[in-house]
């Protein structure tokens, strides 16, 4: 740290100790090498705190975000996550409450649920009147008639700055 300001490398790397990291070639000048050794003190220190989160106005709080991998499937990881979140209740002090201020689970399902009622309409559509055509033509409008009678519209939605 330097006049108030200070810089952290993250990266992944085999170092196992400081003399490793401080052993790291950094560049070769005038055909000697520079070491993290000769640019910085290499210690082993605390964390240095970058932030804080609060809570609706109750103070500082905890804060553990839930990360999907591309690929997977959304309703599963949703519903796992909720599952998991439970099973660490138990084990927390009774003064210790775990909150969701997120939770994704019911717009997932309300996705799921559109796309399935969308493809059956299409499908009985075609199967009442005969016409391809028909049926691809009137599937488009479906998702606002359900966000229009309540049940495509989830109650609780999420966004950047918390939730709504």
């Amino acid at each position: 740290m330097r006049g108030g300001e200070s810089l952290l490398v993250h990266g992944v790397g085999l170092t196992t100790n400081v003399e490793e990291i401080a052993s790291i070639v950094i560049k070769a000048q005038g055909g000697t090498p520079v070491r993290v050794r000769d640019m910085a003190t290499v210690k082993e220190d605390h964390e240095i705190r970058r932030g804080a989160v609060t809570a609706d106005g109750r103070g500082e709080a905890v804060l553990g975000l839930g990360f999907m991998l591309m690929g997977e499937n959304s309703a599963v990881v949703t519903h796992t996550l909720k599952a998991k979140l439970a099973e660490v209740q138990k084990f927390l002090p009774p003064a210790v409450k775990l909150e969701v201020l997120c939770d994704w689970t019911e717009l997932v399902d309300n996705v799921i649920w559109t796309v399935d009622h969308n493809l059956l309409v299409r499908a009985l559509i075609f199967a009442l009147l005969g016409s391809l055509i028909l049926a691809l033509t009137l599937t488009p409008v479906l998702p606002a008639l359900y966000v229009c009678v309540g049940r495509g519209a989830p109650k609780r939605t999420c966004s950047a700055a918390g939730n709504s």
